[in-house]
């Protein structure tokens, strides 16, 4: 009787048991299809507009067909023309043709050229100046979104050098010191620790399956820029203190650049703010840290650069607070800088020259040039790039300097 029951009992646990299987199942394949749907969904709103940040430098490794870009919001529209190559311009072999000598451009968006026409960006403009009557020089404009001298490296490494440049002209930004400390933890070693390359979807040499979807799915990138950073805000600044920003219809960001909320939650500037060295109260010694690491990937490019008999020119182009009261008039609130007013902390730029100076590299800061605009509008008032002027005040600084003519002999 006791095993007839046992037996009854088991086969009712048996029944339990599967019909929780089947039922997990259903779940698993109901959640699966509405995942699925929801991705179509996004997909189809969007438009492809998947963001995942410090991602887009990797697109200039590799070669395929020229292409165009066109971009047009409330303050400019434009198109650029990308080779083979990935290299904003015109198209190139790889093998250097007799008598000519490479000049090879190295920095962000602002050199790229973001928000004006091919022929408007400060390259095309040096290339037409310093090409009058025979083209001896030809300048491959490598720059791109959201890099920095660690990437900057990667690429001299992995491809750059192969076009045998002539001359390298690296371009400072004072974001550079943020965006290397945030692409740090990117850092791909080889087994001897040398850097071997940066890869977002990477976190301290592991693949990071989170940002691996969000660089994949639409539903995923969208939940990380909106649900995720919203929480991260959160953290930052507190539950009252977010909802009464809120309230007051205040830019959270706005908030967390003031230095007293940031030291009462010992949080470093450099987490939420690209500028902060150009803050009225910036802290120096956190600037000369973060800059070590900055100058030590310089010095790794300077070496890089050495043993080919390369020569480097260091150039710093300033932030328009930097320039004038009423330059990026309207973008520069959004970063907590009051309209009508000029920031400017010479350490940053004494740390930029000394730099140079004590490795023997060619240096140009442009930020007189820039002031000799006066209230000529250099960058775009609320996107913060360069305006056509710009690029030609940029042009004209470079040509302008006696190290930039020396290192490319020009006469």
């Amino acid at each position: 009787m006791k095993a007839a029951n046992g037996l009854v009992r088991q086969g009712g646990f048996k029944r339990r048991f599967f019909r929780w299987i089947y039922q997990l199942s259903l779940f698993a394949v109901a959640a699966i299809i509405a995942v699925f749907l929801l991705e179509v969904g996004f997909r189809l709103s969007r438009r492809g507009s998947i963001g995942f940040d410090r991602l887009e430098w990797g697109a200039g490794e590799q070669v395929g067909q020229p292409t165009k870009i066109y971009e047009k919001t409330n303050e400019f529209e434009f198109s650029a023309t990308m080779n083979q190559h990935g290299f904003r311009g015109a198209e190139i072999s790889l093998k250097k043709a007799d008598g000519i000598r490479r000049i090879v451009i190295l920095g962000d968006s602002f050199e790229f050229g973001w928000g004006v026409n091919d022929e408007q960006t400060f390259s095309y403009l040096l290339d037409q100046e310093i090409n009058r009557g025979q083209r001896r020089y030809e300048i491959i404009n490598a720059a791109g979104g959201s890099l920095s001298p660690l990437i900057y490296y990667v690429m001299l490494k992995k491809k750059l050098l192969e076009f045998r440049p002539d001359v390298v002209v690296v371009f400072l930004n004072y974001a550079d010191i943020r965006e290397d400390y945030l692409y740090k933890r990117n850092i791909i070693r080889d087994a001897h620790n040398h850097i071997m390359d940066v890869n977002p979807l990477y976190i301290d040499g592991r693949l990071d399956f989170w940002r691996w979807l969000r660089n994949k799915s639409e539903l995923c990138s969208y939940t990380y820029n909106k649900v995720w950073r919203t929480f991260r805000k959160i953290q930052l600044l507190g539950f009252w203190t977010y909802i009464k920003t809120k309230l007051r219809g205040e830019r959270s960001r706005d908030v967390m650049f003031g230095r007293e909320q940031a030291i009462r939650k010992e949080i470093p500037p450099i987490e939420f703010d690209p500028y902060f060295m150009l803050r009225e109260h910036a802290d120096v010694e956190g600037i000369k840290k973060y800059w070590s690491e900055t100058s030590q990937y310089l010095s790794m490019i300077h070496e890089l650069l050495r043993r080919d008999q390369i020569p480097l020119i260091l150039t710093v182009l300033p932030n328009g607070v930097q320039v004038g009261p009423n330059q990026w008039n309207k973008g520069r609130t959004l970063w907590g800088f009051e309209q009508g007013r000029v920031y400017d902390n010479p350490l940053m730029r004494d740390l930029f020259h000394s730099f140079a100076r004590e490795h023997g590299i060619g240096f140009v800061d442009l930020l007189p040039f820039f002031k000799e605009a006066g209230d000529r509008p250099l960058f775009f008032n609320r996107d913060g790039h360069l305006r056509p002027e710009g690029h030609a005040a940029l042009a004209k600084g470079l040509l302008s300097s006696p190290d930039f003519r020396a290192k490319l002999d020009l006469r």
